[in-house]
């Protein structure tokens, strides 16, 4: 800071050479372009020649050139870890129609459902902003003309074994993109679940402040495949009881009826073809971590309500569940999974 306050200071004289404002304007401009040039310049050169700088480039660069001559091979992002997974493109292909060949969960629709869909959208907005429930300025951002139908894509589970695809739904394109972010906005904003916690470090500093009762220990139960196991008649369930909690002025029918089209909207395509899914919430919708969040809170709530014994600790990190148990009797565990399981 105090450099660049020098350099205007040692300036100045110069610019006041003419007393003209809008030539002092363009004087300043001309000396700033040509000495952040001169930086951004100093800075290349200077990167040009450092030797790892130089390594990545050319490491980058024969990557480049060794998948265009080998397009059987794909490089993928794992699911977890920051890792990379590379993979033969039919193996990866195979995986996913396997996932998507899965009747419970897609099934494949005649055309693009992005026009009827888009349409659906534009007309709940329309409601909402005849009922002064949002003003135009948010109208406008929630309506969609140019949505185009989401390809799906798969992340390896790579700490897995055969390392499996979770299947993934980037929605930015979908007509029902804003409107899932305002409602999951609405949720987050209005809901605080008592079970969560905020991050791994922090469960970890939490698990240091607890002391088990004498017998006890803490195990762990994983949700398998969240996002796509919650039951949407659960996550419609979940918000009516605890609508009291929520705080928005659209009334319970109108917004459950824009929840059921976020979810209903869960489509995509895949090798030409365009599929829907029929059964929970897609990985990639914003609306669906808040869904499955309130869901999974729920089924916590009915299992702990009905164990035969208590749970003195319980902690929630998305999809895994921490709960200390008695050691003495192990079988407390067999009972909290069946429990969890109805």
């Amino acid at each position: 800071m105090s450099l660049y306050t020098t350099s205007w200071q040692t300036l100045s004289p110069f610019l006041r050479t003419d007393r003209r404002k809008d030539v002092q304007d363009q004087n300043r401009c001309r000396i700033t372009n040509a000495i952040t040039n001169f930086i951004h310049g100093f800075n290349k050169s200077n990167k040009q020649h450092d030797p790892v700088v130089k390594f990545c480039t050319s490491a980058t660069r024969a990557t480049t050139r060794f998948l265009k001559r080998n397009p059987d091979i794909c490089i993928l992002s794992a699911d977890k870890g920051n890792r990379t997974v590379i993979m033969y493109r039919e193996e990866y292909n195979q995986k996913m129609r396997a996932l998507i060949n899965d009747d419970d969960t897609y099934v494949e629709v005649k055309r693009d459902p992005t026009p009827s869909i888009q349409s659906k959208n534009n007309s709940i907005v329309r409601r909402m902003k005849d009922l002064q429930l949002v003003d135009n300025y948010t109208a406008r951002e929630l309506s969609r003309y140019d949505s185009v139908c989401p390809r799906i894509y798969g992340q390896p589970k790579a700490h897995k074994q055969d390392v499996p695809l979770r299947p993934v739904i980037p929605n930015m394109t979908a007509p029902t993109y804003m409107l899932s972010k305002f409602v999951a906005r609405i949720l987050q904003e209005s809901l605080v679940s008592k079970y969560n916690t905020a991050s791994s470090f922090t469960f970890c500093q939490e698990i240091q402040q607890i002391k088990l009762p004498e017998g006890y220990v803490i195990v762990s139960l994983d949700v398998v495949s969240l996002f796509t196991n919650v039951p949407r008649e659960l996550v419609r369930k979940s918000i009516i009881d605890r609508w009291s909690e929520i705080n928005t002025e659209i009334n319970l029918d109108l917004f459950i009826e824009i929840v059921d089209l976020c979810m209903d909207s869960s489509y995509f395509r895949f090798e030409g073809k365009y599929f829907k899914q029929i059964f929970s919430t897609a990985m990639g919708s914003s609306l669906s971590p808040i869904l499955a969040d309130i869901a999974l809170d729920s089924v916590i709530d009915k299992a702990i309500s009905t164990l035969p014994f208590q749970i003195p600790v319980l902690k929630k990190y998305v999809d895994d569940i921490f709960i200390a148990v008695s050691s003495v009797a192990m079988s407390s565990v067999q009972i909290i999974q069946n429990y969890f399981l109805c």
